[in-house]
């Protein structure tokens, strides 16, 4: 179900992704609109069902908060834009309805559940200790490098689902997913 508010429409959804989104995303979201080319990193291919950016387990359809929260506050380090400022709240909740008819996954399947991520704990000497041992035990330099910036010595090869070239994140610009 689409979060609470007045209720979304399909028709207002089309028009609204008709007007906002298809220049980037293209039609019916195949990531083909006429500007994405001409952005550095592609955009998502709605119609394919994946997406990065949720509060479910990896290989999950996001929830719909993650999507309107995606509409909504853009994807901050990304070309997506937020929409909260030009888009009302029945406006994205109407989109993101449109959105989802895009890939058969929503019709088929069923979000995870959502995973919940308690608070971070303090930042004191042993806590940052257990962080470092993880960061060597879990390989993390490989791709975002010994100080975090993304600079691995895996990183020039890292590639999204479709096999495009992508980044690894660097840590140092302070924002997380």
């Amino acid at each position: 179900a689409i979060c609470s508010g007045p209720p979304a429409s399909y028709d207002e959804g089309r028009r609204v992704y008709r007007t906002n989104c298809r220049t980037c995303h293209g039609h019916q979201g195949n990531a083909q609109g006429p500007t994405a080319g001409l952005l550095p990193t592609p955009p998502r291919e709605l119609s394919v069902g994946e997406f990065r950016w949720r509060s479910t387990r990896s290989g999950s359809l996001p929830v719909d908060a993650d999507l309107i929260r995606t509409v909504r506050d853009g994807l901050r380090g990304t070309w997506m834009a937020g929409w909260k400022d030009r888009l009302s709240a029945r406006e994205i909740r109407s989109v993101v309805m449109l959105i989802k008819t895009f890939s058969e996954r929503f019709l088929e399947e069923e979000p995870d559940p959502v995973i919940p991520i308690p608070a971070a704990p303090p930042a004191t000497a042993e806590s940052l200790r257990r962080g470092k041992k993880a960061y060597e035990i879990l390989k993390c330099g490989t791709c975002h490098g010994e100080t975090g910036r993304g600079d691995g010595q895996a990183a020039p090869t890292l590639k999204d689902n479709a096999g495009r070239p992508i980044d690894a994140y660097d840590f140092t610009k302070g924002f997380y997913k």
